[in-house]
């Protein structure tokens, strides 16, 4: 068995990249998350420098897209809060009302979302 091994360093920003979401209909595209509070869309065959670049806040620890409409995108912005991000414009309405580090978060049914935090230990279902 071989493996096809392409290495590619990306540098969204001036910190580390800790997420990565590959989008789930469109296979050349992906976004990923800094702690220098971006979220930067690539596309796997240009890698040169991403796409586009949104600043969130906070340090991006988790993206999960929404599932099955593929048109927005949660983020834990790590000392931001949560935030919806439309994947056309990136433009994002925030959720703020844990008191901790955002730190998990995932799509439900329809569009609620369940988001967590860290140093207060709380779980929070949501809609939007």
């Amino acid at each position: 068995k071989q493996w096809y091994q392409r290495r590619v360093a990306i540098t969204a920003g001036e910190m580390g990249v800790c997420s990565f979401a590959p989008h789930p209909t469109q296979p050349a595209a992906f976004f990923s998350g800094s702690y220098d509070e971006q979220v930067a869309e690539w596309d796997r065959r240009t890698m040169t420098r991403p796409l586009r670049t949104c600043k969130i806040g906070g340090g991006v620890w988790r993206l999960k897209w929404h599932w099955p409409t593929c048109d927005e995108v949660i983020v834990a912005g790590m000392y931001s809060g949560f935030h919806i991000l439309e994947y056309k414009t990136l433009d994002f309405t925030s959720y703020t009302h844990h008191h901790s580090i955002a730190y998990g978060c995932d799509w439900l049914e329809g569009r609620a979302l369940a988001t967590c935090s860290f140093y207060d230990k709380l779980l929070t279902i949501w809609r939007p």
